[in-house]
């Protein structure tokens, strides 16, 4: 990645729409949108990575998109603090609504790194299947209705 792309940030116009999409359009209108999608250079999608705070709970319209995603990837639910400058990074691999598996907790970007780098040598030896469940699975709180 050149150091262009690397210097791109969020954008508040994105926000902004979003916001505005809640506001003005039919109350009925649901949206949810993705955190961040692992791609690789074999033009395919390693993962979808979906960002929380602690305090942070999965909404009705994350689980409705983070299900139908798991026909293309896993979906891991990263829980960080609220500034992300470091650890610790908790990783919850998202199996359906109401269950997610422990992945992993990392203390720091390096620990970050080396397990995205993990997670992308088992997508391309082709060990990741999106609905893999592989040990322990504990079940999160119930989604309510929004």
């Amino acid at each position: 990645m050149d150091d262009e792309k690397k210097a791109l940030k969020g954008s508040s116009s994105r926000d902004e729409f979003k916001n505005l999409h809640k506001l003005r359009c039919n109350e009925h209108f649901y949206a949810s949108d993705l955190d961040f999608v692992l791609v690789a250079g074999n033009r395919t999608i390693v993962a979808f990575l979906d960002y929380k705070t602690p305090n942070d709970q999965i909404t009705w319209a994350e689980g409705i998109m983070f299900d139908n995603l798991l026909e293309l990837a896993p979906v891991y639910i990263v829980v960080a603090p609220p500034e992300p400058l470091e650890g610790p990074f908790k990783i919850s691999r998202y199996i359906n609504r109401a269950v997610q598996q422990d992945e992993a907790i990392l203390s720091t970007w390096d620990d970050f790194d080396d397990w995205e780098g993990e997670l992308r040598r088992k997508h391309y030896e082709g060990l990741v299947d999106s609905g893999e469940v592989i040990e322990l699975i504990h079940p999160v709180r119930p989604f309510e209705d929004e």
